[in-house]
């Protein structure tokens, strides 16, 4: 026996069918809006119409042919080696490591390095976490030039 569809039936239809579209955007905006740390970087706007420069400093860089290499051995220690364009060792000082996570930024960590001669360094990645990170590297030349590295590294 078939029932007569109502209005009645097709209203309670309708508001459930919007009811449950309206729960799940809602709950999502809640996951969305309280996995989202905020504005990671200070002063945006001004970093913004900073980066003409910050393209300026890495093209002088580039055509320096400065290089840096990242390596992670199986005991989870970080090897930062750096050479000038002929592949000698480039002697840095000042050198500031960060390891950035991709998604929190409280989740970011500043390295604490050991210089083991010739243009490299150590650190040990102990304390951070599997997966994929971002390296910021800032040293000084020993003419007195900053240099800023970045690389992104993964970390089992």
């Amino acid at each position: 026996m078939m029932r007569e569809l109502t209005g009645r039936h097709v209203l309670t239809i309708l508001i459930v069918s919007f009811g449950v579209v309206f729960a799940v955007n809602g709950w999502f905006a809640y996951m969305a809006i309280g996995s989202f740390p905020g504005l990671e970087a200070d002063k945006a706007y001004r970093r913004g119409l900073a980066f003409n420069d910050q393209i300026a400093r890495s093209r002088a860089l580039n055509d320096l042919g400065w290089q840096f290499a990242a390596d992670v051995d199986a005991d989870r220690n970080l090897t930062l080696r750096f050479t000038d364009s002929t592949g000698a060792a480039l002697v840095v000082s000042n050198l500031s490591a960060h390891l950035i996570h991709p998604a929190a930024a409280k989740d970011d960590i500043v390295l604490k390095t050991r210089t083991a001669g010739s243009g490299r360094f150590t650190a040990s990645l102990a304390p951070v976490t599997k997966g994929q990170r971002e390296l910021r590297i800032t040293a000084t030349s020993n003419d007195g030039q900053t240099i800023e590295f970045r690389r992104k590294i993964w970390i089992d």
